[in-house]
């Protein structure tokens, strides 16, 4: 081989050959060990948490997630998921129905919690495991039937309440104080009475307070214990 006005011999060439190769090969391990060491340096990732937040709802679960959980926890990322109410309660029970684990803190309308309930993890069982994990402990904010009813499930919390609504009920003046309609209802009633207050305990209202004529409810707990 030549170089110029110079031969070397193919014993050199194979040795220069080599002492390049090598060069890079150390060169390579050194910016490897360089990156191992600059990784090793840098915070561990954050584990990250999906969490649903459903329309007005929404601002309080996120001043949960940011100004009390994330800031006692930093090491966890908190991203919160934005739905409507039918949209979420749509592809929540989608996430229960294929096991996906989509999410992994849910939120649900009050009225839902027999299609949830059964899916969700009890959190007396998730505080034994992580005994100083609950950020939240005011239960006595609570209002107890609401909690009692809709935050338990066979007898074991399943969540907290975090949104409470003014609920509002429209009717039809004519239709209620329509003199036929009102005899439908009565003839209905006094067919039916017995099996609705044999059936009234289960589903939480009072057999005593059903009423065998049609009136307006003059409060939400009309028919409530």
């Amino acid at each position: 081989m030549s170089r110029g006005s110079d031969h070397i011999s193919r014993r050199e060439a194979l040795s220069t050959a080599a002492k390049v190769g090598i060069g890079v090969a150390v060169a390579a391990v050194a910016a490897g060990a360089g990156l191992y060491a600059w990784s090793a340096l840098q915070p561990p990732p954050k584990k990250k948490i999906r969490v649903v937040a459903i329309a007005h709802s929404a601002p309080g679960m996120k001043a949960v997630a940011e100004e009390d959980f994330m800031v006692k926890y930093p090491n966890i990322e908190v991203e919160l998921l934005l739905f409507d109410w039918e949209t979420g309660r749509d592809r929540q029970l989608h996430d229960f129905a294929t096991r996906a684990g989509e999410y992994d803190v849910y939120m649900w309308d009050c009225i839902y919690t027999g299609a949830f309930g059964p899916h969700c993890f009890p959190l007396d069982e998730l505080k034994s495991r992580y005994p100083d994990a609950e950020i939240f402990t005011e239960y006595g904010d609570f209002l107890e039937t609401i909690d009692r009813r809709y935050m338990h499930w066979e007898g074991k919390r399943i969540g907290y309440v975090i949104t409470a609504n003014v609920m509002a009920m429209f009717y039809r003046r004519d239709l209620w104080e329509d003199q036929r309609i009102k005899d439908m209802y009565s003839k209905w009633i006094d067919k039916n009475l017995s099996d609705l207050q044999a059936n009234a305990p289960s589903i939480g209202l009072d057999p005593k307070k059903i009423p065998t004529s049609l009136v307006v409810p003059r409060r939400l707990r009309t028919f409530m214990p």
